[in-house]
């Protein structure tokens, strides 16, 4: 009984993890995509590049 009152409670913990990564996951999505439709393109702008790349290319 002990057994499957841990499995019943390991499910509904992993259900409650997967809703709320699902809702995080659509409310990042949904902010995003209101900005523009260039989506993860414009994260490369933002990368530093070092010094040593700069002086050799």
């Amino acid at each position: 009984m002990l057994a499957a009152l841990s499995v019943t409670n390991l499910i509904i913990a992993l259900g409650i993890v997967v809703v709320l990564g699902a809702v995080l996951w659509l409310l990042d999505h949904r902010t995003s995509e209101s900005d523009d439709d260039s989506g993860a393109l414009e994260m490369t702008d933002s990368i530093p590049v070092p010094r040593w790349f700069e002086d050799h290319r």
